[in-house]
């Protein structure tokens, strides 16, 4: 549990905006065309900026937070260089454009993804999640 009153708090929730806001991109990202892909890859870049930002300025230029950060965005860039069998979203609305699976929805997003394709990033986005390795936005 995170304790609201810590000096670091609001540097946490700062964090964990902008991992919310990277998870968002991917998970359009697993349905979209591979141009779509790409100008995602581009409008996610000022989040990675800002958490080395937030990693320097608030958590003493952690490096284990810098490489959570690298391996992250190196995931990342991972899921939007995939190519598969569809060309583009229009082709099929609700199958993943690279590996053909069935798009979900959650009960508690309403954004739809590939989760198989997801998986490139969750690794990673996990360890910059953690306490040990990350900014410990896990313990929102």
């Amino acid at each position: 549990m995170l304790d609201l009153d810590h000096p670091q708090t609001p540097h946490v929730f700062a964090a964990s905006r902008q991992e919310d806001l990277i998870l968002d991109y991917c998970k359009r990202i697993t349905l979209s065309d591979r141009r779509g892909r790409l100008f995602m890859l581009e409008v996610m870049r000022p989040a990675f900026v800002a958490l080395r930002w937030l990693s320097g300025t608030y958590f003493g230029r952690s490096s284990q937070i810098a490489e959570s950060i690298d391996k992250l965005e190196r995931q990342v860039e991972k899921l939007a260089q995939l190519t598969g069998k569809l060309q583009t979203v229009a082709d099929n609305l609700d199958r993943c454009p690279v590996c053909s699976e069935l798009s979900e929805k959650s009960a508690y997003d309403s954004t739809r993804c590939c989760p198989k394709c997801l998986e490139v990033i969750m690794p990673a986005l996990i360890r910059l999640r953690s306490c040990e390795h990350g900014f410990g936005t896990e313990a929102i």
